[in-house]
């Protein structure tokens, strides 16, 4: 699995820690799951997005995906 991690700057809801902008690739042949997390690592919330193949009307892999939906970062794929 891939996996990327970037500072995103601070957490808009504690204003003391920082988010970290996470983006996870999973490619086992028959499933793949691209996803995105920003978590704060003072206060611990997060948010999540996520695309899997073995959902129904998956279809192919979304373009956007590889792209953060909250800042705007690209992801590394596998």
């Amino acid at each position: 699995m891939a996996s990327s991690t970037e500072k995103a700057g601070k957490c808009e809801k504690c204003q003391t820690g920082d988010v970290m902008c996470r983006f996870n690739d999973f490619d086992r042949g028959d499933l793949r799951v691209m996803a995105w997390e920003h978590k704060c690592t003072d206060c611990g919330i997060r948010v999540t997005q996520a695309w899997r193949s073995d959902q129904p009307n998956a279809g192919d892999t979304p373009e956007g995906l590889p792209t953060c939906p909250w800042c705007g970062r690209t992801g590394k794929t596998a």
